[in-house]
């Protein structure tokens, strides 16, 4: 457990060093948009949405978009895997910054963690929301960590119309369904805690 709560807040404190700041949510992304994608391709591939989950995301997203909700953001790496991961003189380097862009700093928290299924947990017990600097319009930790996760969703989602498939079209799917469903609990989770 004490290594994913340390490469959750070496996460945390390499987002501060290259400029963390607050940052309007409508200029990193469209909650209101992100949520609706999600839950439609949820429908459509048979992963089910808790009454809980329906009921919160709706809210959080519009809330999200008001003009004034601010998010912590960072430029973030987009891609981020263990195989995107290095260490090297007691830390971490991150490689492949081929999608990298300006996002909410639990953007690429909830990508490293649809990859781990039941590491995700340990992993996000480090990743401590209340780290993060906090401004009068800034929306909670767990809103923040729900429009990254529809952003993540999203990304995931529309990326795919992107790829050429050389190989098993059907097995990409299967990863992706996988890959969304662990979303879906990660915003499940997030639903039952306290912000």
């Amino acid at each position: 457990m004490r290594g994913w709560r340390r490469l959750a807040g070496w996460l945390l404190d390499f987002y501060a060093v290259n400029g963390m700041r607050a940052q309007p949510v409508s200029e990193l992304c469209d909650p209101v948009a992100d949520w609706k994608l999600l839950s439609d391709y949820a429908g459509r591939v048979g992963i089910a949405l808790s009454p809980d989950l329906a009921a919160t995301m709706p809210a959080v997203a519009q809330e999200a978009s008001a003009p004034q909700a601010c998010a912590a953001a960072a430029m973030c790496n987009g891609d981020l895997t263990l195989t995107n991961m290095i260490l090297k003189d007691g830390g971490i380097v991150i490689l492949d910054w081929e999608y990298a862009s300006l996002a909410p700093v639990f953007f690429d928290a909830v990508r490293l963690t649809a990859q781990l299924d039941d590491f995700g947990d340990r992993f996000l017990a480090g990743y401590n929301a209340s780290a993060l600097a906090r401004e009068p319009a800034m929306l909670s930790g767990r809103k923040q960590f729900l429009v990254a996760c529809g952003m993540a969703a999203q990304q995931r989602i529309d990326r795919v119309e992107d790829f050429e498939f050389a190989g098993d079209r059907a097995a990409y799917d299967r990863r992706l369904k996988g890959r969304i469903a662990n979303i879906v609990t990660l915003m499940e989770r997030l639903c039952h805690s306290g912000d």
